[in-house]
C-alpha cells in the first residue's frame, strides 16, 4: 500500500471521528423534544393538582414521550418543584421552565440550593409510541399549525411572547440599569445578540431643574425595527413591561404597556417628560 493511500485512509478515519463526535448531534437529538409553545399549551391544559410535581411529571412524559423533565427536592428530601425542558435553537439547544411544588412558575435562580432527581430523558417506549401513532392522523393539522408558529421568530409579537414568559418585572433591582441588563441577559439568543442597553437623560414633567436618568432595553425586531422596553420591577409581582414608543432628544418620552399579563395602563402614568439625550451603553 502506497504512502499516499495510507494517508488518505487515516484522513477518512479522522473525519469520520470528528463527525461522529460533533456537538451538533446532541442538538439534533433535542429536536425530538417539544418546543416552548407546546409545553406552555400542555401546562395550561394540565392546570393544577394536589400533588402537582408527581402528577405533572407523569402527564408530561405521557404527552411528550421524548421530552426531558427533572424533579427538584430540598436538602431535607422534601419535594420542592419540577423542571420541564423544551427545544430551541440557542447554542444549548434547549430551554427550561421551572415550577414549585404548587405549580407556580419560579425563577431558575431559586433552584440553586435544590437537588435535581428522577431525571427523565425521552426513551420513546413502545407503549407510548403506539398511543402517539394512534392519534397522529387526528392531530396532524394541529401539529402543522404549531410548526408554523414556532418560537424562533423575531417579530414584535414574538417579543411580546418572550416578555410574557420573562419574570424580570417580578424582581426587585437597585436601579433601572440593573433591571434593563437583567432583561437583556434573559432574552433568547435571537433577540439578545442585537440588544443594547439604552440610557436616557430627561427632564421630568413638573421638574424645576434636576435631570433624571432612566435605562431601558433596546431590542431589534424584524418587523418594527429597534423597540425600547422599560421593565418596571415589583417584588410583589406587580411589575410591568412598558414599550417606549417615543425616545428621541427634544421630544417627550412616551410609553405604553407591552405586557399581556399586566394592566393596560393606557393613561401612560409612567411617561417621563422631555428627553434631553439618548445613549447606547455597554452591558
Amino acid at each position: 500500500m502506497s504512502q499516499l493511500t495510507k494517508f488518505c485512509l487515516v484522513l477518512i478515519v479522522l473525519c469520520a471521528l470528528v463527525f461522529w463526535n460533533n456537538p451538533a448531534s446532541a442538538t439534533s437529538e433535542n429536536e425530538d423534544m417539544p418546543n416552548l409553545l407546546q409545553v406552555n399549551a400542555w401546562n395550561a391544559n394540565f392546570g393544577t393538582s394536589e400533588n402537582y410535581v408527581e402528577d405533572s411529571y407523569k402527564d408530561f412524559i405521557n404527552t411528550f414521550p421524548k421530552g426531558h423533565v427533572d424533579k427538584l427536592k430540598d436538602s431535607a428530601g422534601n419535594v420542592a418543584g419540577i423542571v420541564f425542558y423544551y427545544y430551541d435553537q440557542s447554542s444549548k439547544g434547549y430551554g427550561a421552565l421551572y415550577y414549585d411544588s404548587t405549580g407556580k412558575k419560579m425563577s431558575p435562580g431559586c433552584s440553586n440550593d435544590l437537588i435535581f432527581y428522577d431525571n427523565y430523558k425521552g426513551n420513546g417506549s413502545s407503549t407510548t409510541e403506539e398511543v402517539k401513532d394512534d392519534t397522529q392522523e387526528e392531530n396532524s393539522e394541529d401539529e402543522s399549525d404549531e410548526e408554523v408558529t414556532d418560537d424562533t421568530g423575531t417579530t414584535y409579537n414574538d417579543l411580546l411572547d418572550v416578555l410574557e414568559e420573562d419574570d424580570t418585572n417580578e424582581k426587585g433591582f437597585s436601579s433601572s440599569k440593573e433591571c434593563a441588563k437583567s432583561l437583556i441577559n434573559g432574552l433568547p439568543d435571537r433577540f439578545r445578540k442585537d440588544a443594547v442597553l439604552v440610557k436616557a437623560t430627561f427632564k421630568a414633567t413638573g421638574s424645576t431643574g434636576k435631570h433624571l436618568i432612566r435605562h431601558c432595553a433596546g431590542i431589534e425586531t424584524s418587523d418594527e425595527g429597534l423597540v425600547y422596553i422599560d421593565s418596571y420591577s415589583g417584588k410583589a409581582g406587580n411589575g410591568i413591561d412598558k414599550r417606549v414608543t417615543v425616545l428621541k432628544a427634544g421630544q417627550k418620552w412616551k410609553a405604553e404597556s407591552a405586557c399581556k399579563s399586566c394592566s393596560g395602563d393606557e393613561t401612560g402614568r409612567y411617561n417621563r417628560g422631555k428627553v434631553l439625550k439618548v445613549q447606547e451603553m455597554d452591558l
